[in-house]
């Protein structure tokens, strides 16, 4: 899997699925909740370039969405929505 991303791309997609970020110094830190729960968690640079391939790879695995290319693109394309996030990630058994 090669699914690109940016920093602007992270963070729509992020705030798309309810995601809670929170600023640090050189990094942006994740987290995912759902009822309360924290089901995931990641981080990445707060540069304004793009995320390295290997950096973007490990946020992808990370939410959950490693094994699919297709999740990945949709995720970052905004066609997936945080219900669609939600059934897919129990689906899989992460939640």
């Amino acid at each position: 899997m090669s699914v690109t991303l940016n920093r602007t791309q992270a963070i729509q997609m992020l705030t798309k699925i309810g995601a809670k970020m929170e600023e640090g110094g050189r990094h942006t830190k994740v987290s995912f909740e759902v009822n309360g729960k924290k089901v995931l968690q990641t981080v990445f640079s707060r540069g304004s370039k793009d995320i390295p391939t290997g950096t973007a790879k490990s946020i992808f695995r990370e939410l959950g969405l490693g094994k699919s290319t297709e999740k990945c693109l949709a995720l970052r394309n905004c066609p997936l929505k945080r219900e669609e996030y939600i059934a897919y990630l129990q689906s899989e058994g992460v939640i």
